[in-house]
């Protein structure tokens, strides 16, 4: 699974609506406010409004890569797992990846142990693709990941 995900507002405007959320998403109100559509489902997760979402963003630079949220440095998380003491990478699959993984999901979900269950596969299905020199996540577009992946199986 790839994210390439479109977020839209919950709105009850049309115009602000995605084309394939029908009225009834909409009428849910909080429960339709993002949509994730991937492996030809769609998965609808609970929404907030856009000035509380994060937003998450790395780039290289000639000290390294820095990665931060909402402006302020994102902790790397070695307190749960220490894969990469370095810091944070993107663009392949590693301990890098994995350490960024890692604090995107804790972060993103507020659940340390949902992150460490499912940071490995979130490397792989989002980080592994990330742009090499520079990336933008969003919190919604990390919460209708890991929605998609609990709702095809149990948790750990």
């Amino acid at each position: 699974m790839s994210l390439r995900a479109s977020v839209w507002p919950a709105s009850g405007d049309p115009a602000r609506r995605h084309p394939s959320c029908s009225d009834d998403e909409h009428a849910i109100g909080t429960v339709a406010g993002w949509r994730w559509r991937g492996r030809g489902r769609s998965v609808r997760v609970v929404s907030f409004p856009l000035s509380l979402m994060k937003l998450y963003e790395g780039a290289r630079t000639d000290s390294g890569c820095v990665v931060t949220v909402d402006g302020r440095e994102l902790p790397m998380r070695n307190d749960l797992r220490n894969h990469s003491p370095a810091g944070a990478e993107w663009g392949y699959g590693g301990s890098g990846p994995a350490q960024l993984a890692l604090a995107l999901l804790a972060d993103a979900t507020g659940d340390d142990e949902v992150a460490q269950c499912h940071y490995q596969r979130f490397k792989r299905d989002v980080v592994a693709g990330l742009e090499r020199d520079r990336f933008l996540i969003t919190q919604a577009e990390i919460r209708c990941w890991i929605a998609a992946v609990l709702s095809e199986q149990d948790p750990c």
